[in-house]
């Protein structure tokens, strides 16, 4: 006896622990994919006022060169700072931390107006553009649709 804890006793919490642990795993690894997903949507924000910028003083158009800075945080769940487009599209890689998403690519590409108001809105991964804006550049996303956020999922 240990504490006054019989052996049986023991051994049943430690079997009640273990399949509570079981149980916990995969609902944690689907948690965690969609945290880093939440986290690379979040390190773009400065890109975004960089095109902002750009675009609302020489006009919607692709530049001959991505922004000159590159994010330095690379976040938790990152492989490297997004990679920036000359079209204003972003590419994250993932890297494994306890998740699915090891390699997987999600972008992030701007949607123009289509009424010339010079509107701009960003699209996740598959999502399409909302009705009156047309996105921009190419969708590089390799996630299933499964393991992305609902906001960067296609529509079937």
């Amino acid at each position: 006896m240990i504490w006054g804890i019989s052996t049986n006793e023991l051994l049943c919490s430690v079997a009640l622990i273990g399949m509570l642990v079981a149980v916990a795993i995969p609902n944690l690894v689907q948690v965690l994919s969609r945290v880093a997903q939440v986290e690379a949507f979040s390190l773009v924000g400065r890109n975004k006022l960089y095109w902002a910028d750009v675009w609302a003083n020489d006009g919607i158009r692709d530049v001959s060169e991505s922004p000159a800075f590159a994010l330095a945080e690379k976040g938790s769940y990152m492989d490297s700072a997004p990679n920036n487009r000359a079209d204003g599209g972003m590419d994250m890689v993932f890297k494994s931390r306890f998740h699915r998403l090891e390699g997987g690519v999600l972008t992030i590409r701007p949607a123009i107006s289509t009424s010339g108001s010079g509107a701009v809105i960003w699209v996740c991964g598959r999502a399409p553009a909302p009705r009156g804006f047309t996105a921009r550049g190419q969708q590089s996303t390799n996630i299933l649709d499964s393991e992305l956020i609902h906001t960067c999922r296609g529509r079937p």
